[in-house]
């Protein structure tokens, strides 16, 4: 007789079912490979992409894409001027809002954050006027 030891059953059952779970795996990534878009796919929605994106750049829809007043922003201005929108000032309060000395109070509302300043009066500063002290 020779040295050769034959396989037993229970040898030949676990190779057979390591075969079979092997299978199942291969089938999964046939399954997921046949899912992928084919180069003839990619290829048309890059090109359609594109072609939208040009086309909607070329003929912005109604008013959508529309420099609009919200931005501050005309087709009549020179490049690299912004345009603000006109806005009338507000009226004077009634006399019985007024201060007793017959001056208008200062608001301070959310809007504004200059803290109840006039807009054309700088906020006083407090401290040196000078720079730095420089050592000699």
């Amino acid at each position: 007789m020779s040295d050769e030891r034959p396989f037993t059953l229970r040898q030949i059952d676990q190779a057979r079912g390591d075969l079979y779970a092997l299978q199942d795996d291969l089938d999964f990534i046939r399954v997921q490979l046949a899912r992928l878009p084919t180069r003839n796919e990619v290829w048309r929605a890059a090109m359609l992409g594109m072609l939208g994106g040009a086309v909607a750049a070329v003929t912005p829809a109604a008013g959508a894409l529309a420099p609009s007043a919200d931005f501050g922003v005309s087709s009549g201005s020179e490049p690299g001027t912004v345009n603000v929108p006109y806005q009338p000032p507000s009226p004077p309060p009634p006399p019985e809002m007024r201060a007793p000395d017959g001056t208008e109070p200062r608001s301070s509302s959310p809007e504004s954050d200059d803290g109840g300043h006039l807009h054309n009066e700088p906020p006083e500063i407090e401290g040196p006027s000078e720079g730095p002290e420089v050592p000699e």
